[in-house]
């Protein structure tokens, strides 16, 4: 996944992809948990308009998430993205 080019299109440092900080949002407050493949920690609009731009393009899913304290798995990812 050219992760490098989603990078480059949002703010300096808002892509997480180190194992630490994907534990981190590999689960909410059900059971179920799954690692994602990036995180953006957006800091803008233009942020969520970039990424969502560059997922379409790249067919990659894409999970949004609030605080993460739903009781369902909604913000965990299914597949990858």
């Amino acid at each position: 996944m050219p992760l490098a080019k989603l990078g480059a299109a949002v703010a300096p440092g808002s892509l997480l992809t180190s194992a630490a900080d994907l534990a981190t949002y590999s689960y909410d407050g059900a059971l179920e948990r799954a690692r994602p493949d990036a995180v953006l920690v957006a800091r803008s609009a233009e942020d969520v308009r970039r990424a969502v731009a560059w997922c379409a393009a790249e067919k990659v899913p894409f999970v949004a998430r609030g605080a993460g304290t739903n009781l369902s798995g909604g913000c965990v990812p299914l597949r990858g993205g």
